[in-house]
């Protein structure tokens, strides 16, 4: 049976920016999502300190995924954030993992379960 040729160089730099532009278009729309049922505000001010405060930054819980249609780029799976609550939250990451991520796994959920925005309805989404 023969076997297919070898892509040339130019099909697999086409192929490869394919698929980063898919990414970021993807993920861009995830963002938004975020921002959209966050109310683009700070979940952890509003979740936890009962207070509002402007969203600055989207972070991804689990990291960033790799390719479009990743779980990890997921708008279920990010969280707005300002500034300060970010650099905390990134703080409590090490190499290895860390048993202090529950919390924000928490907060994930009830900003999942309890929208900020009252028109957000994720079944829509």
């Amino acid at each position: 049976m023969p076997s297919l040729p070898k892509p040339t160089k130019k099909d697999r730099l086409r192929l490869k920016r394919n698929e980063h532009e898919a990414l970021v278009a993807y993920r861009a729309e995830q963002v938004a999502m975020a921002i959209f049922r966050d109310n683009d505000q700070c979940a952890m001010h509003y979740f936890l300190y009962g207070k509002n405060r402007r969203r600055e930054e989207v972070h991804h819980v689990h990291g960033r995924g790799k390719t479009a249609n990743s779980y990890r780029e997921h708008h279920t799976h990010l969280l707005c954030l300002c500034k300060e609550c970010h650099d905390k939250v990134k703080a409590i990451y090490i190499p290895g993992g860390s048993a202090n991520m529950g919390w924000v796994e928490t907060l994930l959920h009830r900003a999942n379960s309890e929208p900020i925005n009252p028109e957000y309805r994720s079944s829509e989404l």
